[in-house]
């Protein structure tokens, strides 16, 4: 089986009647990647996060192992959220989730955040954090995470593994 391809994850049919899409990328080693995915996750970011992403998509490190989900309904991409982590410690960090406004408030993000959290269970990451807007926060923690830190709402979510620290 190749690791170069699009996956497509998970096919859900909303409480509106719409199909949902959720499409997913791992680098390194994928390389089969529609052209509308890369300016998805670079729209409305900084340009230090622009230029993270075209070295994912582009010249991926190889210590670093990125998962990238796009959310699509009717052929429009909707929602996308990253998650990422170091082979060499295990400490992973999600983030860079945005659904277009047109397209909140019907469980669109709760299903991209599930599917993260899956593949985060299954990865070698034993840890994964995220600084969340207030708002956010709500839905991270109903997914599993926890606050870290007081009100800053940095949040995280582990799992034990062998020889790595809880």
């Amino acid at each position: 089986e190749k690791d170069d391809i699009m996956c497509t994850v998970l096919k859900k049919i909303l409480r509106d009647g719409s199909c949902l899409e959720i499409h997913k990328f791992i680098f390194p080693g994928c390389s089969d990647v529609p052209d509308w995915v890369l300016p998805f996750f670079q729209m409305d970011l900084p340009e230090c996060w622009r230029l993270y992403y075209d070295e994912v998509f582009n010249d991926p490190v190889d210590d670093i192992v990125n998962y990238c989900y796009a959310g699509v309904i009717g052929g429009v991409p909707c929602c996308r959220m990253w998650f990422g982590f170091s082979r060499k410690t295990g400490a992973g960090n999600f983030g860079n989730v945005v659904t277009l406004p047109e397209f909140r408030r019907r469980g669109i993000m709760m299903e991209l955040l599930n599917e993260l959290c899956r593949d985060f269970e299954e990865s070698g990451a034993f840890f994964c954090s995220c600084d969340a807007a207030t708002a956010a926060a709500g839905a991270y923690e109903k997914a599993g995470f926890c606050r870290i830190f007081g009100e800053e709402y940095v949040l995280c979510r582990k799992h034990q593994k062998q020889g790595h620290p809880v």
